[in-house]
């Protein structure tokens, strides 16, 4: 687009990369919102602006809203997209919506659906009706399914469903939501925005249907066709101003479209590529018009959209490392019988996200998870994410490996343990390390010492009486640095990191 309107760009990501964003709207892949549901998308927009005619957007503060993330796999449980991608999702969605002072959390857990028919038809009846069921009414719904039905030839990515009867959710399938402007295209929906194309929906224009300049009235031959000149931008297509007319262009790209097609006025057409509710595709970022973003503030504002503004916020704590893996030690063998993961915990996180290869993810908000469903004599690679319902671009901690044997010995807490204390930590290198200890019962021990990569430095034997005792670690020869102080016993393991200075 040629025109210098005041638009806000999208913020670059800057906590990690995602994986490449290939899926947009555009060429064979479209939104599903047309027809009346499209119609009821407008319709409430100029509800809002007739019922909010003095309306004076609030800047400078940030409106917090809330999103259910419902994740649909088979009858099974399989096909469901990954809880990572989700959080991916989230961090998508805000780092668009940032800049237009608006941020999605998450309203409770994962909801888990097994729903063989929602997962890949989620138009039909039994899938409305589970999606009824499911949906909560203090949040936006965004279903995660596989597939979404088409009417036509091409594929849709995800659409949103307008408050007809008991519905009003975004659905999307699993390999869009690393669309960068998928999700912020149906939020906009949800928000009252149309297609800049309104009107067009069944038909892309073609010059030997609709001439080349355009008539007054689209295909639907219902709406006005925008104009350049602005002069009748607020029935015409969206009804909002600073959206320059687009007749659905097909397009390859997003670069600038220079096809020569003139307004009912005769004035050279200059649509905005990368316009956020268009189709135009693969633009680097897309965005929002000032009007545009008005509009979604006003829809928020309304009395229809209270209950996703409850004037409440999240917690704002950032996210600014990734946990430390205590068990099982990189690099170390365990019984397979009960295995306890752990990890120390981030400041900030409210959750951790465990993920096992070969084995699948855990949602937790305690640093730790025990298992008792893994094979013997296989090598498992784990790693820990940190997240909250607000901060989701969060990186995994580093990956450790372990193998298990049909060894007693677990990497579950010794259950006798009451407390126990590893001081002075730090440490001046030199001194003793001691480990305090409170036990209900006396129990045997291997004390190691171990590099933070699972290097095994030394080990000592003894015993814990029963009630409060003490044991000294010789510092003498470790280097400044982390390590691992780990107990060992045929139940169950404790490590604790120290510091070496």
């Amino acid at each position: 687009m040629k025109r210098n309107l005041l638009i806000a760009t999208v913020l670059a990501f800057t906590v990690f990369a995602f994986p490449a964003m290939a899926q947009n709207f555009g060429g064979s892949h479209v939104c599903g919102l047309n027809g009346a549901d499209a119609a009821m998308v407008k319709e409430q927009m100029m509800a809002n602006r007739a019922e909010m005619r003095d309306f004076v957007r609030k800047r400078g503060a940030i409106t917090y809203v809330p999103v259910r993330l419902h994740l649909v796999a088979d009858n099974n449980g399989g096909n469901r997209v990954s809880e990572r991608a989700a959080l991916d999702m989230m961090c998508i969605l805000n780092d668009f919506y940032l800049v237009h002072e608006i941020q999605f959390y998450l309203s409770g857990s994962f909801n888990y659906i097994d729903h063989s028919v929602l997962l890949d038809n989620p138009t039909s009846g039994d899938a409305y009706s589970k999606m009824v069921e499911e949906k909560v009414d203090n949040a936006i719904n965004v279903f995660i399914n596989r597939f979404i039905q088409s009417s036509g030839s091409l594929s849709v990515l995800a659409y949103y469903q307008p408050p007809v009867d008991q519905a009003d959710w975004i659905v999307i399938t699993k390999n869009s939501v690393y669309g960068s402007n998928v999700l912020a295209h149906e939020m906009g929906h949800f928000f009252s925005l149309s297609h800049p194309f309104f009107g067009w929906a069944s038909e892309p224009y073609n010059e030997s249907l609709h001439g080349n300049p355009v008539g007054n009235i689209a295909p639907d031959n219902v709406t006005e066709n925008d104009r350049m000149d602005q002069s009748n931008c607020m029935i015409a297509a969206d009804g909002i101003c600073d959206t320059p007319p687009d007749f659905l262009f097909v397009a390859p790209d997003c670069g600038e479209f220079t096809e020569g097609i003139m307004d009912f006025n005769s004035e050279v057409i200059d649509p905005m590529e990368d316009n956020v509710m268009g189709y135009f595709p693969n633009c680097a970022s897309y965005k929002l018009t000032p009007d545009q973003a008005d509009a979604v503030h006003m829809s928020l504002e309304s009395d229809a959209r209270d209950y996703v503004n409850p004037g409440s916020t999240p917690s704002l704590e950032e996210i600014a490392s990734v946990p430390f893996l205590l068990t099982p030690l990189n690099g170390s063998t365990v019984g397979y019988t009960s295995v306890y993961f752990s990890w120390q915990e981030v400041p900030g996180a409210t959750r951790y996200l465990l993920e096992i290869d070969d084995v699948g993810t855990f949602v937790t908000s305690f640093p730790g998870k025990t298992l008792t469903n893994l094979e013997e004599n296989v090598t498992y690679n784990w790693k820990v994410r940190p997240f909250s319902s607000l901060k989701t671009c969060t990186i995994f901690s580093q990956q450790f490996s372990f193998t298990t044997n049909d060894s007693p010995i677990s990497t579950t807490e010794i259950a006798s343990v009451e407390n126990w204390l590893v001081r002075p930590n730090p440490i001046a290198k030199n001194n003793k390390l001691v480990i305090e200890m409170n036990s209900n019962e006396a129990f045997d021990a291997e004390i190691k010492v171990y590099t933070l990569t699972g290097q095994l430095l030394s080990t000592t034997n003894n015993t814990f009486v029963q009630g409060a005792s003490t044991f000294e670690v010789t510092t003498n020869d470790l280097n400044t640095g982390m390590y691992i102080i780990s107990v060992q016993s045929g139940k169950g393991v404790m490590n604790q990191k120290i510091v070496v200075r």
